[in-house]
Protein backbone atom coordinates (compact mmCIF):
# COMPACT_ATOMS: atom_id res chain seq x y z
CA UNK A 1 0.00 0.00 0.00
CA UNK A 2 1.27 3.72 -0.89
CA UNK A 3 2.17 5.48 2.04
CA UNK A 4 0.43 9.19 2.32
CA UNK A 5 2.64 11.84 3.55
CA UNK A 6 1.37 13.30 7.18
CA UNK A 7 0.58 16.51 5.81
CA UNK A 8 -2.29 15.14 3.35
CA UNK A 9 -3.28 12.83 5.59
CA UNK A 10 -7.00 14.35 5.80
CA UNK A 11 -9.79 13.82 2.83
CA UNK A 12 -9.52 15.77 0.02
CA UNK A 13 -12.40 17.82 -1.88
CA UNK A 14 -13.10 19.83 -4.82
CA UNK A 15 -14.72 22.46 -6.64
CA UNK A 16 -16.72 23.12 -9.74
CA UNK A 17 -13.95 25.05 -11.17
CA UNK A 18 -11.47 22.03 -10.67
CA UNK A 19 -9.43 22.92 -7.51
CA UNK A 20 -8.56 20.72 -4.77
CA UNK A 21 -8.66 21.53 -1.21
CA UNK A 22 -8.13 19.54 1.76
CA UNK A 23 -10.63 19.00 3.54
CA UNK A 24 -10.17 20.08 6.95
CA UNK A 25 -13.99 21.48 7.70
CA UNK A 26 -12.88 25.62 7.27
CA UNK A 27 -15.03 27.17 4.65
CA UNK A 28 -11.49 28.36 2.89
CA UNK A 29 -9.61 25.19 3.21
CA UNK A 30 -5.99 24.66 2.18
CA UNK A 31 -5.42 24.45 -1.89
CA UNK A 32 -3.18 21.87 -2.84
CA UNK A 33 -4.09 21.22 -6.53
CA UNK A 34 -6.01 22.91 -9.73
CA UNK A 35 -6.77 21.06 -12.69
CA UNK A 36 -7.37 24.40 -15.24
CA UNK A 37 -11.61 23.87 -15.06
CA UNK A 38 -11.69 20.42 -15.41
CA UNK A 39 -13.91 19.60 -12.15
CA UNK A 40 -14.28 15.96 -13.40
CA UNK A 41 -10.87 15.69 -13.21
CA UNK A 42 -10.42 17.03 -10.21
CA UNK A 43 -13.14 15.07 -8.75
CA UNK A 44 -11.79 11.78 -10.05
CA UNK A 45 -8.15 12.22 -8.28
CA UNK A 46 -10.35 13.36 -4.83
CA UNK A 47 -12.24 10.05 -5.19
CA UNK A 48 -8.42 7.77 -5.59
CA UNK A 49 -7.38 9.94 -2.73
CA UNK A 50 -10.14 9.68 -0.32
CA UNK A 51 -10.34 5.78 -1.18
CA UNK A 52 -6.66 5.11 -0.55
CA UNK A 53 -6.48 7.12 2.40
CA UNK A 54 -9.87 4.96 4.00
CA UNK A 55 -8.06 1.75 2.96
CA UNK A 56 -4.37 2.90 5.34
CA UNK A 57 -6.79 3.93 7.83
CA UNK A 58 -8.51 0.56 8.22
CA UNK A 59 -5.23 -1.09 7.56
CA UNK A 60 -3.59 1.21 10.14
CA UNK A 61 -6.74 0.64 13.25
Amino acid sequence: MAKLEPEICVPWRSDCAGQIFLDTGAEDGVRIGHFQGDAALAAYMVEIHNTLLAKITQSAG
